[in-house]
């Protein structure tokens, strides 16, 4: 009950200190829980996990003539090796969230537009910047068509439009050199973008969609401009 659980876990965390810091199992610690429980016998058995102590795990039996902790000692290797694969995958959880996360906030904050496509080129997620360059508020363009919302062209054929899809699957299959493109942005302003993108793939290496990123080299893209501009100028 309640007030049970109160007198124990004090009892509890205390030995799962000596477990964790000292490293060395008390047998006494576990007589003190019998008789604070007013259980018939108890077993501690300590936990290890990567060849350290990470904690306890204890069985309280009320009944005298239950034979269980006598005749099933088998069973405490079990739940003692349960216990220690729980431990082990709840920490590469623990990782795997972070690591999660941690891609996340660099996806998020990159100063690069970053758009996440499925195998047909629906938009499946992009980040703060694509937001900015393009004007669709996070989560607006998500599940429409990538040719829509991001409407793009080769700088090298302007007249002729394309997709982010398109470009994915002609281009950057085993390419990593960027192209350079004009985007079309919500209000119809046009800007000169750089493009790269990688494609996605299932543990059985078919298909997912593509990770695609825009560049905006608007200035930089102008600053050339006004170098041509001036260099012919001397020249003549």
């Amino acid at each position: 009950d309640v007030e049970q659980e109160g007198l124990l876990k004090p009892l509890m965390e205390e030995a799962v200190r000596e477990l964790t810091d000292a490293g060395r199992f008390d047998s006494e610690m576990v007589l003190k829980i019998r008789q604070q429980s007013g259980a018939a016998s108890a077993m501690g058995i300590p936990v290890r996990a990567g060849g350290k102590s990470v904690g306890m795990f204890c069985l309280l039996r009320n009944s005298k003539e239950d034979t269980f902790l006598d005749d099933s000692s088998g069973i405490y290797h079990l739940i003692a090796d349960k216990v220690e694969v729980t431990i082990q995958n709840a920490r590469l959880l623990k990782r795997l969230i972070t690591e999660r996360r941690w891609l996340e906030a660099v996806v998020q904050h990159s100063s690069d537009g970053v758009v996440i496509l499925d195998r047909d080129g629906v938009v499946v997620g992009y980040n703060v910047t694509m937001s900015k360059l393009t004007g669709w508020n996070i989560g607006e363009a998500v599940g429409m068509p990538s040719h829509e919302v991001f409407p793009l062209s080769l700088e090298a054929r302007p007249e002729h439009s394309t997709s982010l899809m398109r470009m994915g699957r002609r281009y950057f299959g085993e390419r990593t050199e960027p192209l350079e493109a004009h985007l079309t942005s919500r209000s119809g302003q046009i800007l000169e973008v750089e493009v790269t993108g990688a494609p996605l793939f299932d543990e059985e290496n078919k298909p997912l969609g593509w990770v695609m990123m825009l560049r905006d080299i608007s200035r930089r893209k102008e600053m050339e401009r006004l170098q041509k501009v001036f260099l012919s100028a001397v020249s003549h």
